[in-house]
């Protein structure tokens, strides 16, 4: 099948980039975006909005950057042509930088041309099984070697067109659900402990005659409180986030197995579009989590003391997910 990086999401497109630019910086870091001016001519009318631009150009710094090689010549050949041809034709000197500018600018222009033909050939030649076995070797991640194994499976494997764009889509809906699903981990906790100590130092700061003191006890036993909910939500959203990861894992295995009955003729386009729905879902739940996860560091990082005091409690996950459902429609 074909399967170019791009339909593998952004973070691979700019991991195969790297491994195409270089041998060396297979499986490397990718590097801060950056767009310059010859990256902005490089990328152009490739169907790159500018933040996937400046996240590509670095990942192919190698091939962008000997744009300058055709410039190389320029100099000799302007040094021979200003004799061959403007002495000879009595050319005035005044004419000269006019003459070297566009000798340079028309070198410039063909090492951009060139360069640019060189980016748009690693963003757009098909993957290979050989350079995803590559970037496999360099890849630690269980999760991320699963997907890559069934990306080469996906390479190797030939099948109708109608198939091959379900395949696509679900690898791209895979990939972002592999990106979007936090590593969320937690450390045991017994809240009905902490809950119970909340109301201990409440009680105690009800009958403590010192009203200093009785209000140190009260953010205390806030404090706890918060301690307390956090801790629930959070391991809400590591029990979320495993049975996510669990479904991926099936989603990935459900892929393969599709793909060697289609090689078997035992599987129909119609069985890869509903695989590829399954994956699309799956992403769904996993963008909504990490959205859920990040508006509710959001809430965690207020003042404890503030919250309590405005009689507001900690949203509940249910609270947040249900206010994000409300903004979509």
């Amino acid at each position: 099948m074909r399967i170019v990086p791009k339909d593998l999401g952004l973070a691979w497109h700019v991991r195969f980039l790297l491994a195409r630019d270089s041998a060396e910086k297979v499986g490397a870091e990718a590097p801060a975006p950056h767009l310059g001016v010859v990256g902005r001519f490089c990328s152009e009318g490739m169907d790159l909005d500018e933040s996937s631009a400046a996240a590509l150009v670095p990942a192919a710094r190698e091939a962008i950057s000997n744009w300058f090689v055709p410039l190389l010549p320029a100099i000799p050949l302007s040094v021979i042509g200003s004799v061959v041809l403007m002495i000879p034709m009595h050319v005035p000197v005044a004419f000269l930088p006019l003459y070297l500018g566009t000798v340079g600018l028309t070198f410039a222009s063909i090492g951009i041309g060139w360069a640019r033909g060189r980016f748009r050939r690693l963003l757009e030649a098909p993957l290979a099984a050989e350079e995803v076995d590559r970037l496999l070797e360099k890849t630690p991640g269980p999760m991320e070697r699963r997907f890559l194994e069934l990306v080469r499976d996906a390479v190797r494997q030939p099948g109708p067109a109608a198939a091959e764009q379900n395949v696509r889509e679900a690898l791209g809906s895979l990939a972002a659900a592999i990106e979007r699903l936090p590593p969320i981990e937690t450390v045991p906790l017994d809240t009905a402990a902490l809950r119970e100590e909340a109301q201990a130092l409440e009680q105690q700061a009800a009958t403590e005659p010192d009203r200093v003191t009785a209000e140190s006890l009260e953010r205390r036993a806030r404090a706890v409180l918060y301690s307390a909910q956090t801790h629930e939500h959070s391991a809400l959203m590591f029990r979320r986030a495993k049975a996510l990861r669990s479904e991926i894992e099936s989603q990935i295995n459900a892929m393969r197995e599709g793909l060697m009955a289609l090689h078997a003729q035992a599987l129909d386009a119609a069985g890869f579009a509903e695989l590829a729905g399954s994956a699309r879902d799956v992403a769904t739940e996993a963008v909504g989590l990490a959205a859920a996860r990040e508006e509710l560091a959001a809430l965690d990082s207020r003042p404890v003391v503030t919250a309590a005091a405005a009689g507001s409690p900690a949203p509940s996950l249910q609270t947040v997910s249900a206010g994000r459902q409300e903004r979509r429609e």
